[in-house]
């Protein structure tokens, strides 16, 4: 291991791992959501397949509607067919006579219902999807849980719930195949998840017109990785920013593991996704990581990192150099995509 990927793979210990105080808190938050459902749950999200960064602000879990399910059986409105509103209004109505006499504040939104915990949507929520599951260990949840933000609140504010239909969806293959890279690849995996995963969280912070989806990137590390499983964790970051826009940012092309769509059909069908917000931090992050490469002190890497993944801003104060701007050419030491 080169002393660039140790020092890049402590920094990602060190400052954009979850600690324990968070992960003990989305424990705590988990089971007890899980305790007033009856254990009819499933944990869902970057904490299920252990690719979070800090600060850890929400989880996402699946309220599992069963055949027996007297919410689901309640809900039914005609063959295979489910009413999103009841189903979501019964939640609701549980949550908030749970936590009535509590500071948390329940909130019912296009897709989920909300919880608050501490009655701040700044602070640590939990969001909770109905999912029905399948004999194939798939779920299908409603159509607005692969919607942009924006695009649910329109649904919601509409009132146009009983359009939606419900989809499938797979987490359970995706925290497999997590689990699965992340030993393959000797923790690189994960490390370069958190590092994109930090840069997309910044720079959305610097220009609200950024529409990059969070779990796009890490499906776009697991295809690097899945691909050059001998990748060290800064061969991945510097082959994701190099060919990010070209290779991953022109069309969808990655298929969701739960059949029928791709994971990225959002750069086509969000009106509002643009590649132009994105380039100039694409070709900041491209120059920052070539001077992390090539990094000679561990002070200097941290603060190159630093400003990759907690203070990038769109403005250079250096032109790119040929060689920072062409994208990187090694070839593929896996094309079957095995792992």
């Amino acid at each position: 291991m080169s002393d660039q990927n140790k020092w890049l793979r402590n920094f990602v210990v060190n400052n954009l791992n979850i600690d324990d105080q968070e992960i003990s808190l989305a424990s705590e938050k988990y089971t007890e959501v899980d305790d007033i459902l009856e254990g009819h749950t499933f944990l869902n999200g970057s904490r299920a397949r252990h690719t979070a960064t800090k600060p850890l602000n929400d989880i996402d879990i699946f309220w599992i509607l069963d055949s027996k399910s007297e919410t689901l059986q309640k809900s039914l409105i005609g063959q295979d067919q489910v009413d999103i509103e009841t189903i979501l209004d019964d939640l609701e109505k549980h949550l908030s006579n749970h936590y009535r006499n509590t500071s948390a504040k329940i909130i019912k939104g296009a897709h989920s219902v909300g919880i608050y915990f501490y009655g701040d949507r700044e602070k640590f929520s939990a969001d909770i999807v109905p999912a029905i599951p399948q004999e194939d260990g798939r779920f299908k949840i409603p159509q607005t849980g692969h919607m942009s933000v924006r695009s649910r609140r329109k649904h919601y504010e509409a009132r146009s719930l009983e359009d939606l239909e419900w989809i499938f969806s797979h987490p359970k293959a995706y925290i497999k195949e997590c689990q699965e890279l992340d030993q393959a690849t000797d923790g690189n995996f994960r490390h370069a998840v958190r590092i994109v995963k930090a840069w997309r969280r910044c720079v959305k912070k610097s220009d609200d017109r950024i529409k990059l989806k969070s779990f796009h990137l890490e499906c776009v590390i697991a295809e690097i990785f899945k691909n050059n499983q001998d990748f060290s964790c800064l061969d991945a970051v510097e082959y994701f920013f190099k060919n990010l826009e070209f290779e991953y940012l022109q069309s969808p092309k990655i298929p969701d593991k739960a059949g029928g769509r791709n994971i990225d059909d959002y750069i086509l069908e969000d009106s509002e996704f643009s590649l132009a917000p994105i380039k100039p931090f694409l070709a900041q992050a491209v120059a920052l990581v070539s001077r992390i490469s090539t990094s000679t002190k561990e002070t200097d890497l941290i603060a190159l990192a630093e400003k990759l993944t907690l203070s990038v801003t769109s403005t250079r104060t250096e032109p790119l150099t040929a060689t920072e701007i062409k994208p990187v050419s090694r070839p593929y030491s896996n094309t079957n995509g095995n792992f």
